[in-house]
């Protein structure tokens, strides 16, 4: 059973790439459509990392399967390059402190001292 309003509903990847690839084929003389398939691309290569930009890769592919036509011209009429960054919500710096609970040296240190 299909969940309404969703074409993707139950699909694995192999499966809804096929619409992806229609939805892409569909706005090929838009404006952003350079910026906008470069940035699909990343998409489709992102599913198989892990965590957040993997999940992030694939709730956007399958909303743009789900778009219809008039909202996937205005989508790609008004792409702006790295809309669809799954990375774009990663830390650029890790806090060791807040990943294992440890402070290092240097920290104890100056705790210990105060």
């Amino acid at each position: 059973m299909r969940k309404l309003g969703d074409v993707t509903y139950n699909m694995r990847y192999k499966q809804y790439s096929e619409i992806l690839t229609k939805q892409m084929q569909s706005v090929k003389n838009c404006k952003g459509y350079k910026e906008f398939a470069e940035d699909v691309r990343i998409l489709r290569k992102s599913r198989v990392n892990c965590g957040k930009p993997s999940i992030l890769a694939d709730y956007w592919m399958r909303r743009i399967c789900n778009m219809s036509k008039s909202e996937i011209t205005k989508y790609a009429n008004n792409y702006k390059k790295g809309m669809l960054d799954p990375f774009q919500y990663e830390p650029k710096e890790r806090n060791m402190e807040e990943e294992t609970g440890f402070m290092d040296e240097e920290e104890e240190d100056f705790i210990s001292g105060l």
